[in-house]
């Protein structure tokens, strides 16, 4: 490991320590769906975890659960950028690191033809990036994933969101992927399931660059229960689409897989994508939005601060936590 990732890792060990000490100085009973997901980043410390977030230790346990057949291609992976051998990689794809969230770059014929990669990566916070192939320039990517791999995720300077320990031991690597498109437009829908305690709570559909690429990417989200059943708020800073998405005939299916790669977990984010009635592995999320969530009800555009933190607690108040001290790691 060279000298900054291992000052990286100093630091994020001991801002770790802080958070736990302030944590138990200030805080109560977690309550609230966000208030839990802050008290597993701080106490939950199951190796499980870190292999939940590792975009590639996690292709294993996905195989072993459910089968390497819901796995996308993955044509190349490296810890030296400079070593990437460009003739196993074809002219669209996915690269991202493995030991972050976000730090991901969509090489794809239908992104806006004024995107380019960042030539100063001095100051990375993990952005994602769209470009065709055509606006591709080889050494821009190898100079932004080098900046990747000599940052440690764990905690993000300016960021104000929790330390993760899951992200904390992780050997950094980049990943080159199959790119997942709905059609030539549109990238595969993303659908996010909530799990609670291994029971789907409810389903986040998110559905980017929507329309055609010379219009403006747009990005929705909508809400189902288990059953398809549209629900009354949005999460974040999506909006339910115009045009809802419709159920899959494969939903049992996608429960199922979801239901595995959950089993034995207080809680998990399970993301797949289905496309043409082929389910995909998309990723595994210990610690969603770092336990700061926000829900929004109709009108969308006027924030309901209340009805935020009410559902905020009801949502919490159907998650039960493991009990961390008595767990053995």
């Amino acid at each position: 490991m060279n000298t900054k990732r291992t000052r990286m890792k100093l630091l994020s060990k001991l801002i770790i320590e802080i958070h736990i000490f302030i944590f138990r100085k200030t805080r109560g009973t977690p309550r609230s769906f966000n208030q839990k997901i802050k008290y597993k980043a701080a106490f939950d410390r199951r190796d499980v975890l870190t292999t939940f977030a590792d975009k590639i230790a996690v292709r294993e346990y996905v195989a072993d659960a459910v089968g390497e057949n819901y796995l996308n291609t993955l044509y190349f992976k490296t810890d030296n950028p400079h070593e990437i051998n460009w003739e196993l990689i074809p002219k669209e794809f996915v690269i991202k690191a493995n030991h972050c969230s976000g730090g991901s770059v969509i090489v794809w014929q239908g992104a806006l033809n004024n995107n380019f990669l960042p030539k100063n990566n001095k100051n990375i916070y993990w952005n994602r990036y769209q470009i065709t192939p055509d606006n591709l320039v080889r050494e821009d990517l190898v100079n932004l994933a080098n900046a990747w791999l000599n940052r440690n995720y764990t905690y993000s300077f300016p960021s104000r969101r929790i330390p993760e320990w899951a992200y904390l031991n992780i050997n950094p690597q980049v990943l080159f992927e199959e790119l997942l498109l709905e059609d030539k437009n549109s990238i595969a829908k993303d659908y996010k399931f909530q799990m609670y305690n291994g029971k789907c709570e409810f389903i986040n559909v998110v559905e980017r660059n929507k329309f055609d690429s010379g219009k403006e990417a747009k990005k929705f989200s909508s809400i189902f229960d288990r059953h398809w059943k549209k629900l009354n708020f949005s999460l974040n800073d999506g909006v339910p689409s115009p045009v809802l998405p419709e159920k899959p005939d494969n939903l049992d299916e996608m429960l199922e897989v979801a239901t595995k790669l959950a089993k034995n977990i207080d809680y998990v984010r399970v993301d797949l994508y289905n496309i043409n009635k082929r389910i995909i592995f998309g990723e595994l999320t210990n610690y969603p939005q770092s336990g700061r969530n926000t829900y929004h009800f109709e009108p969308f555009a006027i924030p309901n601060r209340k009805k935020s933190r009410d559902l905020d607690k009801q949502l919490g108040a159907k998650l039960v936590l493991d009990n961390y001290e008595l767990i053995k790691v």
